[in-house]
């Protein structure tokens, strides 16, 4: 038997992996999104003379910004970001780990 079926409402489909929130993601208030951190970009603002605050951010569970924002006060989510999440409505509290989802560049238009 075949079936076909047709979504009604969009269709998340998560990876099972968890996002540590100022570790993996960052919040933008004034934008109101998380962005997953692309590693590469956060490490062309640090530098690496900066790697080992990093690091001890990661250890310690403390929050990334104020040390990318000291580097570079005008840091804009796309200055950090392998993916945007904008959300409407609310804030995504930091402490907590969020669920990534998968995504396809097939979108319909």
């Amino acid at each position: 038997m075949n079936l076909s079926l047709t979504t009604l409402t969009p269709v998340h489909i998560g990876t099972g992996r968890d996002l540590q929130g100022s570790t993996e993601y960052l919040w933008f208030d004034q934008n109101n999104e998380a962005v997953v951190l692309d590693d590469e970009k956060v490490l062309n603002i640090l530098g690496e003379e900066q790697m080992s605050q990093w690091i001890a951010c990661i250890d310690k569970g403390e929050p990334l910004m104020p040390l990318l924002r000291q580097r570079k006060p005008d840091l804009v989510p796309m200055d950090v970001a392998r993916r945007r999440m904008p959300l409407q409505g609310g804030r995504i509290n930091e402490r907590k780990a969020i669920r990534e989802q998968l995504h396809s560049a097939n979108r319909a238009a």
